[in-house]
């Protein structure tokens, strides 16, 4: 396994935890940028940005190389028609974007746990 997906798959297990990942070791340009890219393959960009964004290799990375994941991350998705409480909200909107288009979206949204540590309040 490449040294790269390895960190995938450590950033994924994270997210998936709602932790952080403990890199301390300062990634080189490629690396972050191949990993940005595998998280976009799979359509999980925010999950691995949001997992890897303070650990202090993210710290030591030069700006510009995470710029383009964080600017992905923050117009994935943009939810409108709800207010910042736990409960269950209906005819809520959102758009999404994969790169190749904007899309609309229309349904329910439950929020069950705020956590003003994650900037997406997740």
């Amino acid at each position: 396994m490449q040294h790269t997906q390895q960190l995938f798959l450590e950033a994924l297990k994270a997210a998936l935890k709602n932790e952080q990942v403990e890199w301390n070791n300062k990634l080189e340009a490629q690396e972050w940028m191949d990993l940005f890219r595998m998280a976009e393959v799979h359509q999980i960009l925010p999950m691995i940005y949001e997992a890897v964004y303070r650990s202090p290799a993210a710290g030591q990375a030069d700006p510009q190389i995470l710029a383009p994941a964080k600017a992905q991350m923050v117009r994935t998705v943009i939810i409108t028609g709800y207010t910042l409480e736990t409960g269950t909200y209906t005819n809520v909107s959102w758009e999404s974007t994969d790169g190749a288009g904007t899309y609309h979206h229309k349904g329910r949204l439950v929020i069950t746990n705020i956590d003003n540590n994650r900037p997406n309040h997740s």
